[in-house]
């Protein structure tokens, strides 16, 4: 499949003011096919505003606050990439990541590509260009630990379909539940 559809899904609950930073890290990519999509899980800040400078470039959807994972399952039904990454609206992705993500799994016969990733903690983030590990047996790695953060991930949307989407009940490592 050449040049497959990447859909990014933010959720965002109170994060409006970190929003930008994130949606730029996504229109900076240098793989050009994705599509970007906002869910604004109930925020009584400034995310819808915030969203709606960026319009046409986003689809934006609102709902009532019902947690990260309904947030992004709602993402996720409303996708139509052969891929997801998930990117909270708090996180930024260096603007190779979804090129070099893309070209991983398409040469590979797995099911998700993990990438390496760096935590920063300073606003704005300045991002570095982590390595893309060597093919590594995740399942012996994800029983012990959850190994990356959500957005260091890249998965087949029918893979993510399959699975049953991410726990809604969960408050916490509900992107761990996913993955294994």
């Amino acid at each position: 499949m050449k040049d497959p559809l990447v859909s990014v899904v933010i959720p965002c609950y109170r994060q409006g003011h970190l929003l930008p930073i994130s949606l730029q890290s996504v229109f900076d990519q240098t793989y050009s096919n994705v599509e970007t999509i906002v869910v604004n899980d109930g925020s009584d800040d400034s995310t819808a505003e915030v969203a709606a400078g960026f319009q046409p470039k986003i689809h934006y959807i609102e709902q009532e606050n019902r947690g990260l994972s309904a947030a992004r399952n709602t993402g996720i039904q409303s996708s139509k990439g052969d891929y997801l990454l998930f990117l909270d609206a708090d996180d930024a992705i260096h603007p190779h990541s979804i090129e070099r993500l893309v070209k991983s799994l398409s040469s590979s016969n797995q099911m998700a590509i993990m990438r390496g990733a760096d935590f920063v903690h300073e606003f704005p983030p300045t991002l570095t260009e982590p390595d893309i590990p060597e093919e590594l047996q995740l399942l012996p790695l994800l029983i012990d630990r959850n190994i990356a953060p959500c957005h260091a991930w890249l998965c087949p949307r029918l893979a993510v379909l399959r699975a049953g989407l991410f726990c809604e009940s969960l408050r916490a490592c509900e992107d761990w539940d996913l993955w294994l």
